[in-house]
């Protein structure tokens, strides 16, 4: 809720899997690009990619899986995402301006940090 789109969506009646991380992830997807931002030591030591993490795995690496529950959490975590991010999008169309992979990542970021 510091920042203009952090406001207006939690004014606004919404459904998130995820409300307390939103904020987080809100602020930094906002903010992460200002270079005089208090948290800019932290951005810089998050990680580049996340491709180690299932969410960001292509059908030939989730082939892997075939036969494991996994594949089933990953796809149910990734449709909850997809849901976020196109809620945020809803209530706040200038959101659209990050793609759903920046919000993925930095949605990655916060919740493996939690």
């Amino acid at each position: 809720t510091e920042t203009a789109i952090g406001r207006k969506l939690f004014s606004e009646k919404c459904s998130l899997s995820t409300p307390n991380l939103m904020a987080v992830i809100l602020y930094i997807l906002t903010t992460r690009d200002d270079p005089n931002n208090f948290f800019q030591p932290y951005y810089k030591i998050l990680p580049k990619s996340y491709s180690n993490f299932p969410i960001f795995w292509g059908e030939d690496k989730l082939a892997w899986l075939e036969g494991s529950p996994l594949i089933d959490d990953i796809i149910e975590r990734k449709r909850n995402m997809r849901a976020d991010y196109d809620e945020v999008c809803r209530v706040c169309p200038e959101f659209t301006r990050y793609s759903f992979e920046e919000f993925l990542e930095v949605r990655t970021a916060v919740g493996s940090r939690n």
